[in-house]
């Protein structure tokens, strides 16, 4: 039975309420303790962090809207890498590269097809999706980050190049995944792709993966079976490892390693060695920074914005249009009308 509310008062009826987040978590963790994990089959093996780490070269990648008018959203995409060096018992930035690319995207079929065939790729990919003008700027994220991530690889050698994300390609007529493990391999370049968080279920088992890996304390790492590889969804282009790159850790990672794959040891140790800042145990520190040097495009929005208005204005644009048009970071339009909705029912209260 349907817990309801009567009388036209919406504070929750409290005890009928109570007694069914009792029942809901009862079978939760039933059907949770159904599964026994056998920990026989998963072979942790530990590591440490070497002694003479390569350089490692972070990249990432993040976009925000500018403009919605007429079923085509204005934004900016921004991808870059920081290489860091470890010495002195410190991480030190020793080169960078950032690239911000204006990108035009469309919803409407008549529109795309006098774009470039990149746009056409990715409209036919994603048409239909309720959030296409979201996934389809994403898409040019993870194109613009491919230009970045081949661009650092060629011009470094002998260093870790760590992609935000798995190693995988979702649309084969965008991938660049497999030009950049063959110059990986060319340059001596160690190649990862580490997951922020990871929902798979490798081990067959309803917890997610690294849920089950909670039981071990040390620095480990743990290879994922292979029929999970290969059934994996997208080309993988990488082993998959699920790694605690330090003691105190407050979760395991998952790591794609795209070259070295004979010797995941040499490759986590290199990787060990960057995980060590308090500001993100565990986690590589120039991913870290790497991140924050990408999403950084969210926070100039108002830059772009002004640049925007005094082009128009220079251009003889309507500014009423533009004015109408503007986006919150997500391509949703500010003050739309649920805004106001959402509003009045907050104020109401």
């Amino acid at each position: 039975m349907i817990p309801s509310l009567s009388g036209g008062n919406d504070r929750p009826n409290n005890l009928a309420i109570s007694d069914g987040i009792r029942s809901q978590l009862k079978d939760i963790f039933h059907f949770r303790n159904e599964y026994v994990i056998n920990f026989d089959a998963i072979n942790f093996k530990g590591f440490g962090p070497t002694e003479d780490a390569m350089d490692m070269v972070a990249i990432d990648g993040s976009y925000t809207f500018l403009l919605n008018v007429s079923s085509m959203w204005l934004g900016i995409v921004r991808a870059g890498y920081l290489r860091y060096s470890f010495k002195d018992n410190g991480y030190q930035l020793v080169d960078s590269e950032l690239i911000d690319v204006p990108v035009t995207i469309s919803t409407w079929k008549g529109i795309v097809e006098t774009q470039s065939e990149k746009h056409r790729i990715i409209y036919k990919a994603k048409e239909g999706s309720s959030s296409a003008h979201k996934e389809m700027m994403n898409e040019f994220r993870y194109c613009v980050e491919g230009e970045v991530a081949l661009s650092a690889c060629k011009k470094h050698r002998n260093c870790i190049i760590a992609i935000d994300g798995a190693l995988v390609s979702y649309n084969q007529e965008l991938d660049w995944m497999k030009s950049l493990v063959n110059e990986c391999n060319k340059n001596g370049n160690i190649l990862i792709g580490v997951s922020k968080d990871s929902h798979t279920h490798a081990f067959n088992n309803p917890r997610r993966d690294e849920e089950i890996f909670k039981i071990e304390n040390g620095i480990a790492f743990v290879r994922v079976p292979e029929f999970f590889e290969r059934n994996h969804r997208g080309t993988l282009y990488g082993s998959i490892y699920f790694v605690k790159f330090h003691r105190d850790a407050p979760k395991w990672f998952r790591v794609d390693i795209g070259t070295f794959k004979e010797d995941p040891s040499f490759v986590l140790s290199n990787v060990a060695v960057y995980s060590n800042s308090g500001l993100c145990l565990g986690y590589p520190y120039p991913l870290l920074e790497a991140h924050r040097f990408a999403v950084t495009v969210r926070q100039f929005k108002d830059v772009y914005e002004d640049m925007m208005f005094k082009i128009a204005h220079d251009c003889g644009f309507p500014a009423h249009d533009i004015l109408e048009g503007l986006t919150h970071t997500e391509g949703d339009r500010k003050g739309a009308y649920h805004e106001y909705i959402d509003k009045v029912s907050r104020d109401l209260r």
